[in-house]
C-alpha cells in the first residue's frame, strides 16, 4: 500500500511540477496572480492524491492495490478561463 501510494504522490507532483508550478513561481517572483482555473486545478490534485491513499487504504488484497487508478481531476483548462 505505501508504494502505490507513494507512486500516485509522485505522478501528482509531476503533474504539478510539469504543468502549474511555473504559475506558483511567477507569482513569487512577479506578484502576477495565479488563475482561479489553476488554482482549482492544484487544488483537485491535492484531494484526488489524498482521495486515492484513504481508498488504497481500505483495499484487502494486494491485486487491489496494484490495480487502484486515481480520479485525476479535469485538466486546468476545462474549468474555464478568469
Amino acid at each position: 500500500k505505501a508504494r502505490r501510494i507513494k507512486e500516485i504522490k509522485k505522478k501528482a507532483r509531476l503533474i504539478m511540477t510539469e504543468h502549474t508550478d511555473w504559475y506558483v513561481i511567477r507569482k513569487a517572483e512577479t506578484g502576477t496572480e495565479i488563475p482561479v482555473a489553476i488554482q482549482t486545478y492544484r487544488a483537485a490534485l491535492r484531494q484526488a492524491t489524498n482521495d486515492a491513499e484513504t481508498a488504497i487504504n481500505a483495499l484487502t488484497t494486494i491485486k487491489s492495490v496494484r490495480d487502484y487508478e486515481p480520479v485525476w481531476p479535469k485538466e486546468p483548462g476545462e474549468y474555464g478561463r478568469d
